[in-house]
C-alpha cells in the first residue's frame, strides 16, 4: 500500500452535518430567486441540489448556506477514538495520506485546524475542488495524480456505501467503517473489500502489515 485517502464527516471525526435543514434552506433559497425547486427530494444526493444550483447561476449563494451548516457541524464535532495513533501509524509506515470530502474548502479548513490534522495530509480535495462529488470518483483520482501514487495501490476509507462506490468507480481498494453515518446494511450490500468497526482497527487489517 502506498496511499490511504480518507472521508472527513463521519470517518476521522464524528458527524453532525443537519442535512435536512442544509436542504431546506437551499429550497427555501431557490423559491425567493424564481427558481422551481420541485424537482428536488429531501432523500436526492446533495449533488443534485448543487447541480440545480448551477444551472440557475445560485451556486455561490448555496455555498454560503452549505459553509454554515458543515462549520457549525464541525463545531460540535470530536476526533474519532484512537484517530491520531491511526495516523501516527500510517505515517511511520511511509503512506502517504489524503483527505477527499464532500464538505467544501472553507468548513474543511476550519476543521483540520480545529483538530490540528493539517501536517497529516500530502493533499486534502474539498467539494469545491471537483465538478462532481462522490460516489463519483473524480476526487479520488485527482488525488491520486496530486500525490503521484499508483491507483493499484491506494486504499480510500469511508463510512458510507456511497464512499464505498466511489472506490470502486476510481479502482481503488475499498474500506468501511461501520461506526459513522452510513447504515451498515447498505454498507454490507455496497461490498467493500474491508469492512472495519472504527478508525482504530484499520490497522489490524493485512494490507496494512
Amino acid at each position: 500500500m502506498e496511499l490511504v485517502i480518507f472521508d472527513l464527516d463521519g470517518t476521522l471525526i464524528d458527524s453532525h452535518f443537519d442535512k435536512v435543514g442544509a436542504r431546506l434552506s437551499i429550497v427555501e433559497l431557490l423559491r425567493e430567486r424564481g427558481v422551481d425547486p420541485s424537482p428536488l427530494r429531501m432523500e436526492d444526493p446533495l449533488q443534485k441540489y448543487i447541480d440545480l444550483a448551477r444551472r440557475e447561476n445560485l451556486l455561490n449563494e448555496v455555498k454560503i448556506i452549505l459553509d454554515e451548516y458543515e462549520i457549525t457541524a464541525f463545531s460540535q464535532s470530536k476526533p474519532k477514538d484512537g484517530l491520531y495513533d491511526v495516523l501516527n501509524f500510517m505515517r511511520r509506515r511511509g503512506l502517504k495520506i489524503g483527505l477527499l470530502t464532500n464538505a467544501g474548502k472553507k468548513a474543511t479548513e476550519y476543521a483540520l485546524t480545529r483538530f490540528n490534522l493539517k501536517s497529516y495530509f500530502n493533499a486534502v480535495v474539498t467539494r469545491d475542488d471537483c465538478y462532481r462529488m462522490k460516489p463519483n470518483p473524480d476526487g479520488i483520482i485527482l488525488l491520486i495524480s496530486m500525490i503521484r501514487c499508483d491507483k493499484k495501490r491506494t486504499a480510500f476509507v469511508g463510512d458510507t456505501a456511497l464512499d464505498v462506490e466511489a472506490a470502486k468507480s476510481a479502482g481503488v481498494l475499498s474500506i468501511a467503517l461501520l461506526d459513522g453515518v452510513g447504515k451498515p446494511s447498505e454498507i454490507e450490500v455496497s461490498k467493500p473489500d474491508y469492512t472495519v468497526g472504527s478508525i482504530r482497527d484499520l490497522i489490524n487489517l493485512p494490507i496494512f502489515k
